[in-house]
């Protein structure tokens, strides 16, 4: 399928202490007091972009940052399309919600990782997600951004 974009697949989870990424409108927003703990899942990256030159695949992995921490998953050895199961949560109250950012990165043994490309998620869509009800969770794909602002286009040539 021609033109289809890099995506990022993210599950979030909203516990105690997204439809897309669209949380409950804002009159089912329940007030919140101290802290709430995210959890985010990265659980895939389909239509990667040849990074090593050498061997012509992708190591990938994704960092996760919001609300000061970071995480990231596991590397994946010479894929175009990776998967994961592994949950990251994220502690915060509401004066720290903030944007989430997402790095698609290649792992290089030899030298420093390689940018693939990012996904943000905006502070007021966090806002929103961190107000909806306890146990919410939704899951979206979402476009990975080269450093410009382009969409990556994957080694299949696809978007």
């Amino acid at each position: 399928r021609s033109g289809e974009p890099c995506k990022v697949t993210i599950r979030v989870l909203l516990l105690d202490a997204l439809q897309g990424l669209e949380p409950p409108a804002d009159e089912e927003a329940q007030p919140v007091e101290g802290l709430r703990r995210l959890e985010v899942s990265v659980t895939a990256v389909d239509h990667l972009p040849k990074m090593d030159s050498l061997f012509g695949t992708c190591d990938p992995f994704v960092t996760l940052a919001f609300a000061g921490e970071t995480h990231q998953t596991t590397v994946r050895s010479k894929t175009y399309n990776a998967s994961w199961d592994e949950p990251r949560t994220f502690e915060v109250d509401k004066s720290g919600v903030g944007p989430l950012k997402l790095q698609v990165l290649d792992f290089d043994i030899a030298s420093s990782n390689d940018l693939v490309g990012e996904v943000d998620i905006d502070q007021d869509l966090m806002q929103r997600i961190f107000r909806a009800p306890l146990y919410w969770t939704a899951e979206a794909k979402l476009e990975v951004l080269d450093g410009k602002g382009h969409p990556v286009v994957g080694k299949d040539k696809q978007r």
